[in-house]
């Protein structure tokens, strides 16, 4: 079984897989070749793992569009017009993510990187953290992989 997200339409995807024991290495090599394709591939060991997985990668993409969605939004409250909130929340997303798969910090050490203690961006992420965000996102992780073991029975 395997899950490709979107963007292996421009050679940055992840496709998740998972084979049965009883498929060969031979057929797994061929498997990551095909992968490579289209971006990154990454085998899962047990089935069980792929709804969660779907949540993050299939979905990912989705995640990260509707935060540039609200990037834009507020940039056109700021005064930018709809080109210039769009580039600019394309681009931040664009270049951190270039940032984060180039460099070797995790992306935690990014954000504490990029974060000035008594700055602007920790005064952001605290008002984020507050408003108990990190946790509504992983609920709604969970809610996605819910879905997604009720859509595959």
């Amino acid at each position: 079984r395997s899950l490709p997200n979107l963007p292996i339409e421009y050679g940055k995807g992840v496709t998740l897989w998972v084979a049965a024991e009883e498929v060969g290495e031979e057929a797994r090599d061929g498997m990551r070749e095909v992968c490579e394709l289209f971006g990154e591939g990454i085998e899962l060991k047990e089935e069980e793992m792929m709804d969660g997985a779907c949540t993050v990668s299939g979905c990912g993409p989705a995640w990260f569009a509707f935060l540039t969605e609200i990037l834009e939004e507020q940039a056109r409250e700021f005064g930018m017009d709809e080109q210039q909130a769009r580039k600019m929340a394309e681009m931040t997303l664009i270049g951190s993510a270039e940032m984060m798969a180039r460099g070797d910090k995790s992306a935690a050490e990014w954000r504490e990187a990029v974060s000035s203690k008594g700055g602007v961006t920790e005064a952001g992420i605290n008002a984020l953290k507050e408003k108990g965000w990190d946790k509504s996102f992983g609920e709604a992780l969970e809610v996605a992989a819910t879905r997604c073991r009720e859509l595959g029975q």
